[in-house]
């Protein structure tokens, strides 16, 4: 086990409700770094070729959370994530334009790797797809959606867990 993975599983043994950004505030390493470094019960990886199989993957689950953290600010999209396709080293996301509120442009040559991430969040079971920079920023992560009473929708956990 290499030291950050000990720290990291030592963090979560003492504070288990402790979040990913804060483990990765006291380490003082970058987020993505902590999440490919999580214990294995919590964490698989992806080469970032699959990005665009996850993205269409991840278009067909309903409602998801996209998160976007960028200084210490967080912005959440709840919505279905858009399908897209590819063009001049993008992948162009809802180009149509009907499929609500998430538009944009991912430059997938900075992704570097792709993190399915089981961890409670704040005690709560929880399910993220993190895409990981080449610096170990997370570009973005994409949470699985919650119904009205606030549950995981067991579609969307089958599938994340079926992922290979």
């Amino acid at each position: 086990m290499t030291v950050l993975k000990h720290q990291i599983a030592e963090l979560l043994a003492q504070q288990p409700n402790i979040i990913t950004l804060e483990i990765a505030e006291q380490l003082q390493r970058p987020e993505g770094e902590i999440l490919c470094a999580l214990p294995d019960e919590f964490v698989r990886l992806f080469p970032a070729h699959r990005a665009e199989e996850i993205f269409n993957l991840i278009s067909k689950w309903g409602e998801v959370t996209t998160i976007i953290e960028k200084s210490g600010c967080i912005f959440e999209i709840k919505d279905q994530f858009p399908h897209g396709m590819i063009g001049r080293g993008y992948y162009n996301l809802n180009m149509k334009g009907e499929e609500g509120a998430l538009h944009g442009h991912l430059k997938l040559t900075q992704i570097a790797q792709i993190a399915f991430i089981s961890l409670p969040f704040r005690g709560k079971e929880s399910y993220n797809i993190a895409f990981i920079d080449h610096q170990n920023h997370t570009i973005f992560k994409v949470y699985l959606g919650r119904d009205a009473q606030r549950q995981l929708y067991p579609h969307q956990v089958e599938q994340f867990n079926a992922f290979q």
